[in-house]
């Protein structure tokens, strides 16, 4: 039973009915509604009429649990359930049956033990039962709750009337003793006119999951005594007219509120129009004839007619009466709702309202309003007649008054607020004009004639007056100095995290204070304005007169804003001369970073009221601190400081945090053990983490050897981190400067190799970003191979050939094109790559390797273990500088390996052109012999066209060689012509030319009539005896194309190389292409191949000038 009140548990409040339905109302098991009592007859019993079983547990439950937390005894009679069934269900329930049972919390019984004792029922016995059951329980237990089932009476002989005898005895008995009792009827098993009696005897019902308060209710002695139908008939009138009224009252009060609703709510009408139509609707709520809202002042006995909705003799909007003349006078000394319908019973006999003008009734509220006058709601009838008010109506007048003082108050704090905008929102007023005007608003608003803004430049010292209005104090004389005692006036106010407020001070400790009795100041109104978390001083209001009432929640929430606003105007102002002065001191060009650093610190001990100040460098992590700069204290500037503060204090803590560490007073902390207190007396101490990129370098600090009376703010804490950030960039900067001189020192060093290059290139990377491995990889088809390699790797080293390409870090790389980095690859989702889980890459950084425009490979840098900081942009740059350095050697390298093989490739051509121009030369010399007079014409004619062959390999060398030097000569060429030309000359009979070209250009007409001549024997060389060729118009050039077999897109880029053929056995050189690409380049063409439309071979020229 450990979760229900123990059995002993002392309990003052004697069970009743209402126990009864608080059990039902704290239960989430009991689902339906519960209905309070209101005064309606009762006893502590009640009657469940249930039609499932189940029902009956519902209401049986929370009974029974309410109980045993209570401290009651429970006796559960089961007839038609079983012992077993009930258990079940309670401990179902959660309820701790055993534990119940076994203190005698909870107790069973059959129907044979207790109405049937005797095997038939007896009314008095089972009475005497009860009693002696109540007596023995309540020796140990608060009180006695019972459930009883009741369907035993279905097969006994008991009749009606001997039923609704035993519930009237039963129910005195309740009613005397600390029991409570639900008796569970199952509808179903008994007659219709059974459970018409079971309904009229009990009060209370609970019936389909509801406790309700039964009105058909009779008691037992009635319903069965003399005169049954007439008191049954009188009854039955009274509660209809009772049913009547409650109705048409329900009815009543739902009308006003809905109507109350319909006007406040109205998004249309004005507040004054709103007003009216309350004044309208009290009239008729209360019925009388006029309404009114007044103006009123207890102070000055002060009452005038603010609106007025009817019309009175005496009473008109802008009436002014004493306030003691009117009834409004009662409603004003209690501040709450008053109903007056019998003046002389109530001792008002002699006001003037009643006395003088006959006014018999009044019914009306007090409107409490900050910062204004306070209102009066008011009803009377015009007449001079009675009237009545009742307690509903008390209820309606209340409603309409707060919704009135909600709008007045909302109203005047709208005005103030716009009011202290216009004021602070305002450009063209400075600070101090702004707090001037703040200070004549806030005296009128808080009715005090004096005002002032204090600075406190020392905790423990005397407040300063900065700015006052109304004190009597010429500006031009000496500064007005204060000194309250603690606990008093401004001191006490600056020590508050509220507005203080002291209406009176008079028999108060403050009487005794300096500045009431120098200075009289009765009635005083402060707050603390603080400058991003310091204190400045206070914002005060008083008067030399008392204040009749307190200041209220709005005033104090008044004050506090004004001093916010004050509060961020200080900050702001503070936070622009530091960040001025900080950019003054960075900013400047003539100062060195040394320099600079030195008035960074001279600037914080000023902005943190500190004497000391440095930065401290910590080459190794564990090891201790070197002071690279300091300011403050003595120590020889030749002389190197160093100093090891413990785990988790001063700059050791520091160091390991990303926010700034704050300490104002080491007392009381295991910081006083440390050597830097014991050794410096530091006391008080704020530092920050300053880093080269992503590498700690050491701490920024300032500290003192006396505590602070204050913490450090935030806006302090931000003033450290914005100097620490500064520092960090230029340590960096300096960094990234000397990284960027060391690339380029080492590749521009033409002593070194490109391999002792990338070897120092390497070393330089791993030490910049801090990483173990720096690898040199280059892009194979399936995956990269590691050329050169930095540092150890125990399954990694150069000649190995890392995962496939789309398994692969590098791949990243080279999809980017960019620079990629993980600092903790398996926190970026990185744990898939096979650099990851095979060979334990936790952290990378690599960027592409570029030879011309192709990918050659990465140069990256990692290690097993991630970084504890994500790479800096800095770091980042620092990776693609290196990127760029290496693919330019790379790029050189290639170059000088390609020019390597053009020289070769001239030398080879040199030998091939001896051999070419000795067999035109020798058939020249044969011909020549025999040219008699009467010369051969055809030998004439093989003679000629072998020396026009060298002529034509002399010209299309001169191309190769020289390029444009060979071109000296520009005419007019026509293409078409120069076309025509050549194929006159070829013997290809069966072959056909088409020319639809209507293109001139400038040029050597005999280089173009060679570059017609190789692309023409090409084609009926490759294309067959009966090709067709076609010359023709492109946009911006011209295409010769044939039908022929084509070219295969893998070798249209070799067919240009000089030496390239597929004829070489019947005599070709392989010079025809590459003279024609040569011969392109020197005019500028663009020249490609492509497949022509009839599936051979097109050659296109573009960009013809």
């Amino acid at each position: 039973m450990s979760e229900h009140a123990h059995p002993t548990a002392a309990r003052s409040d004697p069970v009743t009915l209402e126990t009864g339905l608080e059990a039902f109302r704290s239960n989430p098991d009991f689902h339906g509604p519960v209905e309070d009592l209101d005064g309606h007859d009762c006893n502590d019993h009640f009657a469940q009429i249930y039609e499932r079983p189940a029902e009956k547990f519902e209401a049986a439950i929370p009974f029974v649990r309410h109980g045993l937390d209570q401290g009651e005894r429970i006796a559960y009679v089961v007839d038609q359930s079983t012992e077993t069934e009930v258990r079940t269900a309670l401990q179902d329930a959660g309820i701790d049956v055993e534990a119940a049972l076994d203190s005698e919390a909870l107790t069973f019984y059959t129907v044979e033990e207790t109405y049937l004792r005797d095997g038939s029922f007896d009314p008095d016995e089972m009475i005497q039962f009860y009693a002696d059951a109540t007596a023995e329980a309540t020796e140990d237990f608060e009180a006695l709750r019972l459930v009883a089932e009741m369907s035993w009476i279905k097969d006994d002989d008991t009749t009606v009337e001997e039923l609704m005898e035993y519930e009237s005895k039963i129910n005195d008995l309740f009613d005397a003793e600390d029991v409570l009792a639900i008796c569970q009827y199952d509808r179903d098993l008994f007659a219709p006119e059974v459970i018409n009696n079971i309904v009229r005897t009990h009060p209370h019902l609970i019936y389909d999951g509801a406790a309700c308060h039964n009105f058909y209710y009779t008691p037992p002695e009635e319903l069965f005594g003399d005169g049954t139908l007439a008191r049954e008939n009188e009854r039955m009138l009274r509660t209809l007219r009772e049913r009547t009224e409650s109705k048409t009252e329900l009815q009543q009060r739902d009308r006003f509120l809905e109507d109350l609703y319909t006007i406040t709510a109205d998004q249309i009408r004005s507040f004054e129009d709103k007003v009216r139509a309350l004044l309208d609707l009290g009239c008729e709520q209360f019925g009388v004839d006029v309404g009114g809202v007044n103006r009123v002042d207890p102070d000055d006995n002060y009452f005038e007619v603010e609106y007025l909705n009817g019309d009175h003799e005496c009473f008109e909007p802008g009436a002014q009466f004493p306030l003691s003349q009117t009834y409004c006078q009662a409603a004003a000394d209690i501040e709450d709702a008053v109903l007056v319908s019998d003046p002389t019973a109530e001792g008002l006999e002699e006001i003037p309202v009643f006395d003088e003008f006959g006014i018999k009734g009044y019914i009306g509220t007090y409107i409490p309003v900050d910062g204004g006058m306070d209102r009066t709601l008011g009803f009377l009838p015009a007449e001079s007649e009675p009237v009545s008010f009742t307690e509903e109506d008390r209820t309606c007048v209340e409603l309409i008054g707060q919704w009135i003082g909600y709008e007045l108050n909302r109203r005047q704090r709208e005005q103030f607020l716009r009011e202290c905008y216009q004021i602070t929102a305002d450009p063209d007023l400075e600070f101090e004009t702004k707090v001037e005007h703040l200070l004549e608003l806030g005296r009128d608003w808080f009715d005090l004639e004096m005002a002032g803004l204090h600075h406190l430049p020392s905790n423990d010292g005397k407040f300063r007056l900065e700015q006052g209005v109304g004190l009597g104090v010429d500006p031009d004389d000496e500064v007005l100095i204060t000194d309250p005692g603690e606990g008093a006036y401004c001191r006490r106010a600056i020590a508050s995290d509220e507005p203080v407020g002291m209406p009176d001070v008079r028999g108060t400790d403050w009487e005794d204070d300096q500045i009431y009795e120098e200075l009289g100041v009765t009635s005083y109104f402060g707050t603390t304005v603080s400058g991003g978390g310091t204190p400045f001083g206070t914002l005060w209001f008083g008067s030399t007169d008392p204040r009749n009432v307190p200041f209220s929640e709005v005033e104090h929430t008044f004050l506090d804003l004004m001093g916010q606003w004050i509060g961020y105007e200080l900050e702001r102002r503070s936070r622009e001369r530091f960040l001025r002065e900080c950019y003054e001191i960075t900013a400047d060009s003539d100062s060195s970073f040394e320099e600079k650093l030195k008035q960074l610190l001279e600037l914080g001990r000023e902005q943190f009221g500190v004497e000391m100040a440095g930065l401290n460098h910590l080459p190794s992590w564990d090891g201790p601190f070197r002071l690279e700069k300091g300011v403050g204290f003595d120590v020889d500037p030749e002389e190197e400081l160093w100093t090891d503060p413990g785990e988790g204090c001063f700059c050791r803590q520091t160091i390991e945090q990303d926010e700034p560490v704050a300490m104002a007073d080491v007392s009381g902390t295991n910081w006083v053990e440390d050597t830097i207190h014991q050794q410096f007396e530091l006391t008080s101490y704020l530092g920050t983490k300053v880093t080269s990129g992503a590498t700690p370098y050491g701490t920024l600090w300032f500290g003192s050897t006396k505590s602070r009376n204050r913490p450090f703010s935030e806006a302090e804490r931000t003033f450290i981190e914005l100097m620490g950030q500064w520092v960090s960039y230029e340590l960096e900067r300096r960094e990234h400067k000397q990284d960027q001189q060391e690339l380029y020192r080492i590749t521009a060093d033409r002593d070194l190799s490109t391999d002792e290059k990338i070897a120092e290139l390497l070393e330089l990377g791993c030490e910049r970003l801090d990483l173990p491995v720096g690898m040199l990889t280059r892009k194979r088809e399936e995956a990269f191979k590691i050329t050169k390699m930095r540092g150890d790797h125990p399954e990694l080293d150069e000649g190995t050939l890392t995962p496939p390409l789309t398994d692969n870090y590098c791949r990243r790389v080279v999809d980017t094109g960019s620079t990629v980095t993980a600092a903790d690859a398996g926190a970026a989702g990185w744990n898939g790559d096979a650099l990851y889980h095979e060979f334990g890459l936790e952290c990378y950084a690599g960027v592409q390797l570029t030879v011309g425009d192709e990918a050659y490979g990465t140069i990256c840098f990692t290690d097993l273990s991630p970084r504890d900081v994500e790479f800096t942009e800095s770091e980042e740059t620092f990776l693609e500088l290196m990127g760029q350095c290496v693919s330019y050697e790379l790029e050189r390298n290639h170059r000088e390996a390609q020019l390597d093989q053009k020289n070769d490739r001239l030398g080879s051509f040199a030998s091939m052109l001896a051999h070419e121009l000795r067999n035109p030369v020798a058939i020249g010399q044969i011909y020549s012999r025999q040219l008699p007079d009467e010369a051969d014409a055809e030998a004439v004619e093989y003679v000629t066209d072998a020396f026009d062959r060298i002529e034509d390999m002399v010209d299309i060398l001169l191309i190769l060689t020289r390029g444009r030097e060979a071109v000296s000569e520009y005419t007019p060429v026509n293409l078409a012509d120069e076309a025509h030309r050549v194929w006159d000359t070829m013997e290809a009979p069966d072959a056909a030319l088409n020319v639809e070209l209507g293109r001139t250009i400038q040029a050597d007409e005999t280089y173009v009539r060679h570059l017609f001549r190789n692309l023409l024997e090409n084609a009926v060389e490759h294309g067959g005896e009966d090709v067709t060729i076609r010359v023709g118009n492109l946009n911006d050039g011209f295409y010769v194309a044939d039908d022929g077999v084509g070219i295969p897109p893998e070798e249209r880029d070799a067919i240009f190389d000089e030496g390239y053929t597929t004829t070489a056995d019947s005599g070709g050189s392989g010079l025809g292409l590459a003279f024609v690409q040569k011969l392109a380049e020197v005019y500028g063409w663009d020249i490609t191949v492509a497949e022509s439309k009839d599936g051979g071979a097109q050659f296109e020229f573009r960009n013809l000038t």
